[in-house]
């Protein structure tokens, strides 16, 4: 008899034989080898995975942190951004004004200190920078005299102090008569800061 026909003759039991036999083994596996079983000694070096490990195992694997490295060196500067809108006008500045006498004492104001340093021409020095203001001066009349025949008038100098170094808290008023000549007497100086 060939082995096809006696194949054919069987299949039946061939397919019920390995069948049982199957389920003999796994059976047998099951037994041998009961949950949790497995120690170091089982386990083929290399071959277990993070997710194989439990949490216990995966904390120990940690360490402490180690120290912060080094800074690392500075990037290259960006491109300059758009400039932005212009902001709105500011609140015109403090208006600065000083009352001096003839002899170039100052009697009020905000300036700090007056002088007399020559023949009608006075100094007179401000807490702040006055070299951008306006300024205009006022002279007394002399007593005794009729204003509408003598009248005195004034050239200022502002941002210089003596002998014409630049200094942006001082201002010169120089003071002369109609008639061209320098004059002392008392005046009032008024500054108008942007």
């Amino acid at each position: 008899m060939g082995i096809s026909r006696f194949l054919r003759r069987n299949a039946v039991a061939l397919l019920a034989l390995f069948v049982a036999l199957g389920g003999t083994s796994y059976a047998a596996g099951t037994a041998l080898l009961p949950k949790n079983s497995v120690g170091s000694k089982q386990v083929v070096n290399g071959s277990l995975q993070t997710a194989d490990l439990s949490r216990k195992a995966k904390r120990a694997l940690k360490g402490a942190r180690g120290p912060r490295g080094l800074q690392g060196v500075q990037g290259l500067q960006g491109a300059q951004g758009v400039a932005g809108a212009k902001g709105d006008r500011g609140p015109p500045g403090p208006t600065q004004f000083a009352r001096v006498k003839s002899t170039g004492q100052l009697v009020s104001g905000t300036a700090i200190t007056a002088s007399r340093f020559n023949t009608g021409i006075y100094l007179v020095v401000f807490p702040t920078e006055v070299d951008r203001c306006g300024a205009a001066v006022n002279s007394a009349a002399f007593a005794g005299f009729d204003t509408s025949v003598f009248r005195v008038w004034g050239q200022l100098s502002i941002g210089y102090g003596q002998g014409g170094a630049p200094d942006p808290h001082t201002v010169i008023v120089n003071l002369y008569q109609s008639n061209g000549s320098a004059v002392d007497t008392s005046f009032t100086l008024v500054l108008a800061c942007p």
